[in-house]
Order: C-alpha cells, then sequence, then structure tokens
C-alpha cells in the first residue's frame, strides 16, 4: 500500500529494537521469518531491516563474550537476507556484573575505553560482515551525555570528545 500510494520510489524497511540483554540471534530469527512470511504472498516486498541496536558492554567477562557472539550472529544472520541493512539508534551502555547500567558519571577512564573498544568491534563488524552493497548505514542514538544518564556518548555535556568518539571513528577507519 505504501509503495502504490507514494509519490516517489521507496525503499521500505521493517525495524525491530534489539537490547543487548535479549535473546539477540533468537529475536534476529523472528524478525527475518516474519518477513520471510509477509514476502510469501509474492506481492509485499520489503528492501531492508532497520535494527535500532541497544548495545551494552559488561563488565562480566563472560557476559560480554556472549555479548560479542550475539553481535556476530546477529550481522551473519542478516548478511544472507539479501537486503539492506541500517543500524539505528545505535546506543551503549556499561552494565555491571549483575547487568545494571551504570551512570556515565561514574564510569573511569579505563571503562570508557573499553566501551569505546566495544563500539570499535560493532562497526567493524557490521562493515565485515554486512556485504558493502547491503550496508544503508549507522545512526548513532545520542551525541552529548547527560548529568546521570547511562548512554555514553562521544561527547560529553560540554561538547568535549569523549573515548567513544575514537571508537566509532576506529571502528569506521
Amino acid at each position: 500500500l505504501a509503495r502504490d500510494t507514494a509519490k516517489i520510489e521507496l525503499d521500505l524497511f521493517v525495524s525491530n529494537t534489539i537490547e543487548q540483554s535479549e535473546d539477540v540471534t533468537g529475536k534476529c530469527a523472528q524478525l527475518i521469518d516474519l518477513v520471510k512470511s509477509w514476502e510469501a504472498d509474492n506481492v509485499t516486498k520489503i528492501d531492508g531491516y532497520n535494527i535500532l541496536l541497544h548495545a551494552s558492554y559488561s563488565r562480566d567477562v563472560d557476559k560480554q563474550k556472549d555479548n560479542e557472539t550475539a553481535i556476530t550472529s546477529l550481522f551473519t544472520k542478516l548478511s544472507v537476507t539479501g537486503k539492506q541493512i541500517r543500524i539505528s539508534d545505535f546506543s551503549m551502555t556499561m552494565v555491571n556484573e549483575e547487568g545494571t547500567a551504570i551512570p556515565c558519571s561514574e564510569l573511569s577512564f579505563e571503562d570508557r575505553t573499553v566501551v569505546a573498544d566495544y563500539y570499535t568491534f560493532i562497526i567493524k563488524k557490521y562493515l565485515e560482515l554486512i556485504p558493502v552493497d547491503k550496508q544503508y548505514g549507522i545512526s548513532i542514538s545520542r551525541l552529548t551525555e547527560e548529568g546521570n544518564g547511562t548512554l555514553i556518548c562521544p561527547w560529553d555535556a560540554n561538547y568535549n570528545r569523549t573515548e567513544m568518539y575514537v571508537g566509532i571513528v576506529d571502528g569506521l577507519k
């Protein structure tokens, strides 16, 4: 219906929010199956997936390894769909061993550095695993940090670059 009523050519995406604390691989598989079921009528055509990615770096080493495996699996599953892949609302928090988000004001330089490295990891995995002609882009949720907020951003409240800025740049290199 959107294609029929639009006065311009459209790329239609299905969006879904994926939280790092969820079953990332399972949620991705469900989304892919849903799109396949819609397209089974041979009329519906979805051009791409828009993944609203809310990532978390865990201080628990084992959970963090699972996080990295889940991101790799997410991009691997999406890469074989043949559709455009966009990452939007990309955000990052650091969580403690119990899974509670830590306010930015309580993060050390070392904390921020490992989180920035994880940001780099995610961007590099997107660029590595998603075919170049299917990379629709990455957008970041917030650019500046708030007082006691938990979203780690490229700039602090005074617009000074943070380690996250370096993580993004390193990921795009």
